[in-house]
């Protein structure tokens, strides 16, 4: 991790001419592009190469920010697109964000100064205190992001299912599966071969799985059954029979 514990923005940051662009390029609103190079941003800041986005856990982000994960991967790969992001990296990140602040050369003469000014004999006595570093500030978005999720939603751990392994339910999903449909493990396969094939990913398999089910039985109904009818019949000595037909 980066010993650095700030990175600089810009004026207009929020509104950059960019972000429509990346927008209309990956069909989001703009705000979500703004909030996604936010915390690019951020995290490159964080890296031992500081910026880089190598690593960025989409995932985790897109429970954080309540954004659909399928919508923030394709912000970022509309970033590379239009190279704002190369080979992993924030391309303007060296020229924003220099090592030090400034070189002022007036700041360095008062440093000088006030060294001069403290003695020997105060310098042994003078106190150092030195800069409180908050624990927030070290921890990655994916580490602050975790305790986040682990104090506000159920600590309920989800397991891999299906053939490729991509399918996460927890044993209350996958319980709740078998109660509702007999082809419940051809349903979780289903998804895991599409997933696979296609390179997608879903913020709840749990709920896809669910709304493919009542989408199969919106667009295939079970057939109705088939209605009997009967006719009466009455015979000459006035007796009557019902009969099918």
């Amino acid at each position: 991790m980066s010993p650095i514990y700030w990175w600089r923005s810009w004026h207009g940051a929020p509104i950059d001419g960019k972000w429509p662009v990346i927008a209309a390029r990956s069909g989001v609103k703009v705000g979500i592009v703004s909030a996604v190079a936010w915390a690019l941003m951020d995290y490159a800041s964080q890296q031992k190469e500081r910026g880089s986005v190598e690593g960025f856990d989409t995932e985790v982000y897109a429970v954080y920010s309540g954004f659909p994960e399928e919508e923030v991967i394709a912000v970022i790969k509309a970033m590379a697109d239009k190279k704002i992001i190369v080979d992993g990296m924030l391309s303007k990140w060296g020229k924003r964000q220099p090592l030090r602040e400034d070189d002022s050369k007036e700041r360095v003469a008062k440093c000088r100064e006030k060294k001069r000014s403290v003695t020997q004999c105060n310098a042994e006595n003078e106190s150092v205190t030195l800069p409180s570093l908050s624990l927030s500030n070290s921890l990655s978005l994916s580490e602050s992001v975790n305790e986040f999720i682990n104090e506000k939603e159920n600590p309920k751990k989800k397991k891999t299912y299906g053939e490729f392994k991509n399918v996460k339910l927890t044993d209350d999903n996958l319980e709740e599966l078998k109660k509702a449909y007999s082809d419940w493990d051809k349903k979780i396969e289903n998804l895991s071969c599409y997933k696979e094939s296609k390179g997608k990913t879903y913020k709840n398999d749990y709920a896809t799985i669910l709304t493919w089910a009542r989408n199969d039985e919106k667009n295939n109904p079970a057939p109705m059954p088939h209605e009997k009818k009967s006719i009466k019949v009455t015979y000459s000595d006035g007796g009557t029979e019902e009969r099918e037909v």
